[in-house]
């Protein structure tokens, strides 16, 4: 049996050879992009499973039609990228600033998206399969026709986000989630009554 400390280190990852990978639409598998400047890459149509990205800075890189399944992208940075039809699954996402990209809006299904700035994000029509978002901030994002089932809403900020037609019956919204914010969300009539009951100090007995 190998232990933790002789498990041989992830490939070191490097722009030049994620560049050539994804111009030559094949899938990567694993390695290690943790803190890699790739500011301005193109990897449009980059395939990765697994591996670490941590830290890794993405602004203004090119990630149309780009698919990360189940990779470390915690704390990455990604001002004015190009997220057009991008595939975020089963990722960690947590502290990941993706805030107001170029494009028309990525997918973003399970995993976690913990503290991520998704601010101005176009997430219409997502079926988020349970991400949470415990404390992220979604000001602005269009989450339009949305499913946001078995996802954790806790802390999160949803100030100006366009909700129209998203249903959060199936996600955990906290109390204190301001009723102004969920406006054209669809909601059940028991998570209406406990936020109306929660957020006036009216106290709802039963019979």
């Amino acid at each position: 049996m190998i232990r933790d400390d002789e498990a041989p280190a992830a490939e070191r990852l490097t722009r030049e050879q994620l560049e050539r990978t994804a111009r030559a639409g094949e899938r990567l598998v694993g390695g290690d992009a943790a803190d890699l400047d790739l500011r301005g890459a193109d990897l449009a149509g980059l395939d990765v499973r697994g591996g670490t990205w941590a830290g890794a800075r993405l602004d203004g890189a090119d990630l149309t039609d780009a698919r990360f399944t189940e990779v470390d992208l915690q704390g990455v940075t990604a001002p004015d990228a190009l997220l057009a039809d991008t595939r975020f699954e089963r990722c960690r996402l947590t502290g990941a600033q993706l805030a107001h990209p170029r494009g028309l809006g990525f997918i973003l299904r399970g995993g976690t998206a913990f503290g991520a700035d998704l601010s101005g994000t176009c997430l219409r029509e997502n079926f988020f399969e349970g991400t949470r978002l415990t404390e992220a901030v979604l000001r602005g994002a269009d989450l339009r026709g949305a499913r946001l089932d078995g996802c954790d809403l806790l802390g999160a900020d949803l100030h100006g986000a366009r909700l129209d037609g998203a249903d959060l019956r199936a996600a955990r919204v906290p109390d204190d989630l301001a009723l102004a914010d969920l406006e054209g969300a669809v909601l059940t009539p028991a998570q209406v009554a406990r936020l109306v009951a929660a957020q006036l100090g009216i106290v709802v007995l039963e019979g």
